[in-house]
This record gives structure tokens, C-alpha cells and sequence, in this order.
């Protein structure tokens, strides 16, 4: 019989325990963690929606194209300079309007409608009103030392038998103008706003801040980066 000397000793064992300062130190760590997750999330996001209107600027490009391709190779026009995602029957003036049918849009009605092509999700968090402009036109460029109106006449009043019609494609190009741009977004801060009793509709800043995105003569679309 063993003695009871012999037993091995009982452990005792202490509760493990998190002190305040581990606690407060794990807290600080998954705080900071959150902020970075939450940054990339609203990064990614940025970055989703510029390249998703980036892919509708393009396919606007291509429906200018194919309105060339049906009309004599002629630009759509002519156009407002300033251009909202609202289109009608009773208003030629506007992209909806002549590219409803390489769009995807419907015909235009005698009234509004809303274009969701020219009508970008970052554009219609940032508008300050249902009528702000999404897009303005480069309606002034310079061939051969002369300022000429691609989308054509400029004003209701310049609507003569005699006023400019839209450039065609082909003269465009042929004149360099492939690297200039067509078409941008447009805010409080673009330059070619500036004289536009409707800028003040307009956004307060780029909506892709800070990159604005601009389709060219070409129909290829960058996001140029704002100084």
C-alpha cells in the first residue's frame, strides 16, 4: 500500500486574466484596423464608380460614332454646351435626343425625360438639383487659326439657313483634334464653365476628385488628374 506521502502534489493553477491596459491596447489596434478596412472599402468604391462612368463615357462615344456612321459622318447637333441627363422631343439641343437610338434610350417623348446613361451614380449623389449639367461640350476649337463650333451653331439666335451645321467626324480627326477633348464632367471648378449662367447648379467640386474624366475627339476617355 502506497503511502500516501507518495501521491504527487496537487498544481495549482491561476486564472489567466486580461488587464486593463491589454484591453485598452486591443481596442486601439482593432480601431486602427477598422479605419484602414473602412479607407480601402471607400477607395475601392471611388474607384468602382469612376471606372463604371468611365465605361458610359465611352459608350457615348461609340453612339456619337454611330449617329456619324447614319448622318453624312456630321456630329450630333446642334448641342447645348452644357448637357444635363434630361432630353424631349421639343429640345434638339441635347445628346439624349440624337443618340436615343445607339443608347438604349427610349424615343423622345414631348415630355422629360432622364437619360441613366448621362446620369452617373457619383454625379446624382453630388448634384445640387435635378436639372445640373453632368457633361459640357467643347464647343470652341481652333482649325487652322480659326475658332470653329464642332457640334454647331452656338446660340438659338445664330439658327440661320446660313449658321455653321455640326463638323463631321472625318474633318475633325483630319485636323488634329483627336487628342483634344470632346466632352467632360463638369463642377463649380471647371474652367469652361466659368461663363455659364448654369454653373451655378453645378457640383461644388469634381465629382471623381481628384481626377475629372474627359472623352476625346477619338472616343477614347481618360481621367485626367486635377493640379
Amino acid at each position: 500500500m502506497h503511502s500516501i506521502m507518495n501521491l504527487p502534489p496537487i498544481c495549482s493553477r491561476k486564472r489567466a486574466a486580461f488587464t486593463l491596459i491589454e484591453i485598452l491596447a486591443s481596442i486601439g489596434i482593432i480601431s486602427v484596423l477598422a479605419t484602414i478596412v473602412l479607407a480601402s472599402l471607400s477607395n475601392a468604391k471611388k474607384t468602382a464608380g469612376r471606372m463604371e462612368s468611365m465605361a458610359n463615357m465611352r459608350q457615348i462615344g461609340m453612339g456619337i460614332q454611330s449617329f456619324a456612321n447614319e448622318n453624312d459622318g456630321l456630329l450630333p447637333g446642334p448641342l447645348w454646351g452644357g448637357q444635363s441627363p434630361w432630353y424631349q422631343s421639343g429640345d434638339i439641343r441635347t445628346l439624349g435626343y440624337h443618340l436615343w437610338p445607339y443608347l438604349g434610350l427610349e424615343e423622345p417623348k414631348p415630355w422629360m425625360q432622364e437619360a441613366k446613361i448621362l446620369a452617373p451614380k457619383a454625379y446624382l449623389r453630388a448634384r445640387p438639383s435635378s436639372n445640373a449639367m453632368s457633361f459640357i461640350m467643347n464647343d470652341q476649337v481652333v482649325i487652322d487659326g480659326r475658332v470653329r463650333t464642332p457640334w454647331g451653331y452656338q446660340t438659338l439666335a445664330d439658327a440661320t439657313p446660313q449658321s455653321p451645321p455640326p463638323m463631321k467626324v472625318a474633318a475633325v480627326l483630319a485636323s488634329g483634334l483627336a487628342s483634344t477633348w470632346a466632352m467632360k464632367d463638369v463642377d463649380k471648378t471647371t474652367p469652361e464653365a466659368a461663363p455659364a449662367n448654369w454653373k451655378v447648379n453645378l457640383p461644388s467640386e469634381p465629382i471623381y476628385k481628384p481626377y475629372r474624366l474627359q472623352l476625346y475627339f477619338d472616343w477614347h476617355v481618360e481621367a485626367i488628374k486635377i493640379p
